[in-house]
């Protein structure tokens, strides 16, 4: 059944039942005055006859007194009653409406067989001589002989129309009561059904997330209770709902901090909520994941797979996959079911943790082990060999025990050297990722520089290699000067090994805005540009087979780059096979007071 509106369940069922009430006490009081009417005409009418029987039976006996026709005509007139005079057989004697000769034997007349029964009668009934309904009074003349009957009747037209104009009047009444009835009935309605209707569209309000609205204190007690009721239900769950607004916020902010991939899906598999970093991770947007079934959506076979894997396994689980895209990424991929309070699952939370840079860090280690143990070995094997070689020929001359103890102190001193470099080297790092200060003081470079000079001029002249210096004299600039003597060393050194007899070294120096310009050009073998992304890294070296012979360690280079980092610069290379290197070190001006920037303009300006 189609449930209906309470106004339409209240207003009309006790509208109905008022006006059939009332209806009804019409009727009822109708029929009640038309019983009295009937009643009070019949006791008039035998008043009336008690009045004129007298007269009735002296006229009947005195020849004297007028004839009974006479006197029932003039009371006929006077009172607008019909009298009739009916003789102990039911013969009529006397009327005063209609001729007694023609009327009908009125001996079963229920007014007449009444009044010979008990002295009275009374009845309501159809006149078939007068064709109309009347009302009998009828009396016994003489209740000790056969004295005739004496019949009073009068029209009910009369009394009709005054019982309709009293049922009039009540309709009438009743009328106004129905529609003061109506009206009440309406405003009762109206009544409890407005605040109702009220109280229906604020939780329709509530129900859409609006729980501004507080409802307004009325005239019904039980309705101000639950309105009372509603509104505290509304301050209690818009404080529950901002409080629960206030964590989903801070949780998915801190979702979105996380530099680990979040991914939370439903038990159909489909993402329920993607962090930032994930989208990133996936190198896609929230919503192509968003809503949908998420081993779809990826790309990424080795994802899909692994994640296929983990819910196929159940439980807790690891995979380690690998992204391939613009440049290989490798992540960890933890899978972990969400469970409800009653432990059943309702989904699954998948966590990409990015390790690219472990896996580059533990590569660099691998392969720093293996630099270190087979830059190590060589020499390791050399002097081992050539110490057993002297314990087994104990009579070895004095030329060859020189010459093999010659060649194991150089090896000594390039094992002491690569050790030197690692110490150096691990130093640096060391003091870079604790965040230490590097000794930063304003000096003049030109004597720094024309130190260095000095100190592999010797080695140029061995290698025949002009030692040229290019420096301001009045250049000044804010380094540790015992690092940068170090990486300057470093680099003239590798270019005077790497240069070819008559070739030219030259050491330049000069301020480019707010950057000091160090630079170690050669004219020597080159480099290979397959070699140059690589050429920094630790024992990375391009020709192997000379570096050894050089006596080069491998960490030179490596000890440069890092040297400029500590000063906030950087190592740049340009170079070609058979035309030469230049390796430039940028180091930037110090902090402001330190007096470097006037240093720099002193430079610029000299």
């Amino acid at each position: 059944m189609r449930p209906r509106k309470l106004f339409w369940l209240i207003y009309p069922p006790s509208l109905a039942v008022l006006v059939l009430s009332l209806a009804l006490l019409a009727l009822v009081a109708g029929r009640h005055l038309h019983r009295v009417a009937i009643e009070r005409q019949t006791s008039d009418l035998g008043v009336q006859s008690r009045l004129l029987a007298p007269f009735v039976i002296q006229a009947l006996s005195d020849p004297e007194v007028p004839a009974v026709d006479s006197l029932l005509a003039r009371a006929a007139r006077r009172t607008d009653t019909r009298f009739t005079l009916i003789a102990r057989e039911g013969l009529v004697l006397a009327d005063t409406d209609e001729d007694p000769e023609l009327m009908d034997n009125h001996g079963n007349r229920p007014e007449i067989l009444q009044a010979r029964a008990t002295g009275a009668g009374e009845s309501v009934r159809y006149s078939r001589t007068l064709g109309a309904e009347m009302v009998y009074h009828a009396m016994l003349l003489d209740p000790r002989g056969d004295a005739p009957v004496f019949r009073l009747s009068v029209p009910l037209r009369g009394v009709q129309k005054a019982i309709l104009a009293q049922q009039r009047e009540i309709f009438g009444i009743s009328l106004g009561f129905m529609l003061l009835a109506a009206l009440l009935s309406l405003w009762y309605t109206r009544r409890i059904s407005v605040p109702i209707e009220q109280m229906r569209q604020a939780a329709e309000q509530y129900a859409s997330g609006s729980l501004s609205l507080r409802l307004e204190e009325g005239k019904v007690e039980e309705l101000n209770s639950l309105g009372a009721a509603m509104n505290h239900m509304a301050e209690r769950v818009d404080e529950k709902v901002r409080s629960l607004a206030r964590e989903r916020n801070m949780r998915e902010a801190l979702l979105d901090s996380m530099n680990e991939g979040v991914i939370g899906l439903d038990r159909d598999m489909r993402s329920v909520f993607i962090n930032r970093a994930a989208c990133s991770h996936l190198r896609t947007r929230e919503a192509r994941l968003l809503r949908r079934i998420f081993p779809e959506c990826l790309e990424h076979d080795g994802l899909r797979q692994a994640l296929e894997s983990a819910l196929a396994e159940g439980g807790d689980s690891e995979h380690r996959v690998q992204l391939d895209g613009e440049g290989t990424r490798h992540y960890a991929v933890s899978v972990t079911p969400l469970l409800d309070s009653s432990e059943q699952v309702i989904g699954t939370l998948c966590v990409l943790n990015e390790i690219t840079r472990l896996k580059r860090l533990e590569t660099v280690r691998e392969d720093f082990v293996a630099n270190v143990s087979h830059e190590l070995r060589t020499p390791i094997t050399s002097i081992r060999g050539f110490v057993e070689t002297l314990l087994e020929d104990g009579g070895a001359d004095r030329e060859t025990l020189e010459r093999f103890l010659g060649i194991i102190q150089r090896q000594v001193t390039r094992m002491n050297a690569i050790i030197d470099d690692l110490l150096e080297l691990s130093r640096i790092e060391r003091e870079e990722r604790d965040g230490g200060i590097i000794d930063r003081q304003t000096i003049e470079l030109f004597p720094l520089l024309d130190m260095v000079r000095e100190l592999f001029q010797s080695l140029a002249a061995e290698r025949k290699v002009k030692l040229k210096l290019d420096c301001p004299a009045d250049l000044a600039w804010s380094i540790d000067s015992h690092r940068i003597e170090r990486a300057l060393s470093n680099l003239v050194e590798n270019a005077i090994k790497y240069s070819d007899p008559g070739g030219q070294v030259q050491i330049q120096a000069w301020v480019d805005g707010s950057e000091l310009q160090l630079c170690v050009r050669d004219q020597g073998i080159g480099i290979p540009g397959a070699d140059l992304p690589r050429l920094f890294e630790r024992f990375y070296v391009v020709d192997k087979a000379r570096s050894r012979k050089m006596g080069g360690t491998g960490l030179g280079l490596s000890i440069v780059k890092h040297i400029a980092r500590a000063h906030g610069g950087r190592i740049t290379v340009d170079s070609e096979p058979g035309k030469g290197s230049c390796f430039q070190l940028r180091i930037p001006s110090s902090l402001p007071g330190s007096g470097t920037k006037q240093a720099a303009a002193q430079a610029g300006s000299g």
